[in-house]
């Protein structure tokens, strides 16, 4: 026997345990039986267990009184036949727990309860409030090696309260004489609990296949666009989902069915449910009434409460994505445009659509004004709000004045053709004829055919200049655009012919601030070219900028 220095804290309370709490230099881990005399002195016997205890906690005892007053202790132990077991199976919710109980007291035990129980908190006698069923314990001798009297609790029972207790997790547990009829020299050893398995006391939605109409459980009809969702939930949680239920419809255009990145085309919602209890429908959905549906392969999806409002057991099995049917969606077939706002404007400058409306506008589609015998006009910084409705701009910088059809385009290649509604006017102060209107060497809007054009009417012309800032021959940085001829230009042959290069301020603005907006440079063309040749008379040359040219800038030929 061993005597030990100590700080003693004794806490004399029925059913706890007594606590000491060694000085450091003179203690080792291990267990300690406390011996109370009949005259009050108190001794401590070594019973040493390796390791057991935290060296900086307070080092419970087992109190063994050899008072007047002797009591006895019930614990559960292993050791005996049959073995301690515990089991439950969640198919059909029985409970099977065998447990081994023997009296580690001094006195014999009287009759007790054991109870089983559902508990939140396995650590809090408090939470032991769910009882699953008891078993009596008959009076046991106190523990006497090398015999023991001991007695086998036994529970089985179909676990009926998860359709009571609240939602939650839950363990399953067990407390010897949780009634409190005997009086014992420990009570902590008296109750615990089984950590595996968890029964989580949650609903939980699944989706299961609704078996009619040859198992099919999401059809396409490509001739009506018109998708069929054919439905199926059940919660085989174990406790009611008390609210309804909100259900969407998806398209997905790849086999990853997510209801967070796929788009969702329709919704619906479905009544609470119990325990156990399903429910189907069907759903049907136009994907021409879908707004921002592009063009593309897609399969259906459906998923139950998208709007995470359940808390249930698994969230990952509330949906699935039905990739035997393939949605191969084109738009519809054929845009029509009903109006335009604004639907007239100046050619001057660019203009913002700020409503076109019709029907069956597609993602990607293509706007331009439309007139025989004039280039198209495409529109840019097109969006299609939806498929009645796209905004828009066009450049109308020196455009055809007149009345223009506007032309959709869908990606399919289907247009809305020229149906003379939503009809586009453009008006401007620049006369038809001879304008220039790029840079272009030739063809249509160059210095060179409106100098032809010229030729060709006998009387007096003037030739102007209009051209876009997009066009490629415009440097922003100098303000100047540049006509660089590659072959000599025509002779001006017709009387009185005006070519005002300074009507390019007047539409475009003064950019230039060290001179004229329009230059004509001679750097690409022959060593023998001249920049104007004049043959008539009365001919006027305004505002440009000339140079370059390796023979004269301006060449004057008559009598």
């Amino acid at each position: 026997m061993k005597t030990i220095k100590i700080m003693l804290l004794l806490l004399i309370i029925i059913g706890s345990w007594s606590s000491i709490i060694f000085s450091q230099e003179n203690h080792q881990l291990g267990k300690y039986k406390i011996i109370i005399n009949n005259d009050g002195a108190m001794t401590i016997v070594e019973q040493p267990i390796d390791s057991i205890l935290n060296k900086n906690a307070n080092v419970p005892f087992r109190v063994e009184s050899q008072t007047s007053d002797p009591l006895p202790n019930l614990v559960p132990f292993e050791g005996a036949q049959p073995p301690n077991s515990f089991s439950y199976d969640e198919g059909t919710r029985r409970v099977q727990i065998s447990m081994n109980i023997r009296n580690m007291g001094a006195v014999k035990s009287e009759n007790a309860i054991v109870g089983w129980f559902l508990t939140r908190d396995g650590e809090s006698t408090e939470e032991y409030r769910y009882c699953l069923g008891i078993d009596y314990i008959p009076p046991l001798e106190p523990f006497a090696p090398p015999t023991y009297d001991y007695f086998t609790a036994v529970c089985d029972v179909v676990n009926d309260l998860v359709f009571v207790v609240p939602p939650g997790i839950y363990y399953f547990a067990y407390f010897i004489d949780y009634l409190n009829v005997i009086i014992e020299s420990n009570e902590r050893d008296n109750y615990g609990y089984w950590r595996d398995p968890a029964l989580i006391v949650k609903p939980n939605l699944i989706l299961t296949l609704w078996a009619y109409d040859d198992h099919i459980d999401f059809q396409y009809d490509p001739l009506t666009h018109v998708c069929t969702y054919k439905y199926h939930f059940t919660n085989n949680g174990l406790v009611a989902i008390e609210n309804e239920i909100n259900i969407g419809f998806y398209l997905s255009d790849d086999k990853i069915f997510s209801p967070k990145k796929d788009l969702r085309i329709g919704s619906t919602k479905i009544e609470p449910l119990e325990a156990g209890e399903s429910r189907g429908n069907t759903f049907q959905v136009c994907l021409d009434d879908v707004e921002n549906l592009q063009s593309g392969i897609y399969y259906g999806g459906v998923f139950a409460d998208y709007t995470f409002d359940v808390d249930e057991i698994n969230e990952n099995d509330n949906g699935m994505l039905f990739d035997e049917t393939q949605v191969d969606w084109l738009g519809n077939l054929e845009p029509q445009v009903i109006s335009i706002t604004p639907d007239s404007s100046e050619n001057k400058g660019v203009i913002t659509i700020s409503n076109l409306m019709g029907s069956g506008f597609d993602v990607g589609a293509t706007v331009f004004l439309h007139k025989e015998h004039e280039a198209n006009i495409f529109a840019h910084e097109v969006h299609v709000e939806n498929v009645n409705n796209i905004n828009c701009k066009f450049d109308l910088f020196n455009a055809k004045t007149g009345t223009w059809d506007v032309i959709v385009e869908n990606p399919n290649g289907k247009t809305s053709g020229n149906s003379g509604i939503g009809l586009f006017k453009i008006y401007g102060s620049l006369p038809d004829g001879l304008v220039v209107t790029n840079t272009d060497d030739s063809g249509i809007g160059s210095l060179r055919e409106a100098i032809l054009l010229a030729n060709s009417n006998i009387g007096a012309d003037t030739i102007q200049f209009a051209i876009p800032k997009s066009d490629p021959g415009f440097d922003i940085s100098s303000g100047v655009w540049t006509i660089s001829p590659l072959n000599p230009l025509p002779w001006v042959t017709d009387d009185s012919t005006v070519i005002l290069g300074s009507s390019q301020t007047s539409f475009a603005g003064d950019l230039n601030l060290e001179g004229p907006e329009i230059q004509l440079a001679g750097s690409l063309a022959s060593d023998t070219t001249c920049g104007f040749y004049l043959q008539s008379a009365y001919n006027k040359l305004q505002g440009f900028v000339i140079n370059n040219f390796h023979a004269s800038g301006v060449l004057i030929w008559g009598e």
